[in-house]
């Protein structure tokens, strides 16, 4: 049998992908068979003050951006590689198409085909 790698999730933090600050981590499982598919970083108080920290920091100029600019620099965080696949609604279409239905989506609505 084949080991498979386990997805590692980290903490986005002034512009970085960071572990938490104590190196834990938490296991995510898939609910349907209980099998381990990541592990995600287990973030504690000197995480939250590294990101609340940041986010203050970052605000006076991030809140004098237009909202396309703002969407703008979410698709650049969301789509590093367009050739990305994504999964919608049971089907895969590239991370582009995914992204620019659910930015079309309003806010508590379904994404439908």
């Amino acid at each position: 049998m084949a080991t498979i790698s386990k997805t590692k999730l980290q903490n986005f933090i002034n512009g970085e992908s960071v572990d938490a600050a104590d190196g834990a981590t938490e296991e995510v499982t898939n609910p349907a068979n209980g099998e381990v598919i990541a592990y995600m970083a287990l973030s504690g108080e000197e995480d939250v003050n590294r990101a609340v920290a940041a986010a203050k920091a970052a605000f006076p100029g991030w809140s004098t951006t237009t909202p396309s600019e703002r969407a703008a620099a979410m698709l650049k965080l969301l789509i590093p590689d367009y050739a990305r696949a994504a999964v919608m609604d049971g089907r895969i279409v590239d991370a582009k198409t995914a992204v620019a239905v659910l930015l079309a989506t309003p806010p508590g609505g379904r994404v439908s085909q």
